[in-house]
């Protein structure tokens, strides 16, 4: 099982790595470069849910729940996911958006 140290860490190597790639991709202009920083920002996310569920999964036993928490892991993974597959529908939907327009306008200029 991973750490909670580990999970931080790995939470600010990831917004670092977000900050970069978008400074990155808005002075050089690349659409692809920025569809990657979007991707880690929501590995940024992702790392938060991750880190959030990892603690409470480990919470001690209670009244209200008498097995554990250990089932917040399950949802964890769950909530991640799904925003992953948000996060790709959204990359797709602009990258098809940015291609009907340059289609059109590449038809408009014959």
């Amino acid at each position: 099982m991973p750490k909670a140290w580990f999970l931080g860490w790995v939470l600010v190597t990831d917004i670092a790595l977000a900050s970069q790639k978008a400074l990155t991709g808005y002075l050089s202009g690349s659409i692809a470069i920025i569809a990657d920083a979007v991707h880690s920002v929501s590995d940024v996310v992702l790392s938060g849910v991750a880190l959030w569920s990892f603690k409470v999964a480990r919470a001690p036993k209670d009244k209200e729940h008498p097995y554990g928490h250990g089932k917040f892991d399950t949802l964890g993974a769950l909530g991640i996911s799904s925003m992953l597959l948000l996060t790709v529908g959204g990359i797709v939907w602009h990258a098809m958006d940015i291609l009907l327009v340059r289609i059109t306008l590449s038809e408009a200029m014959r």
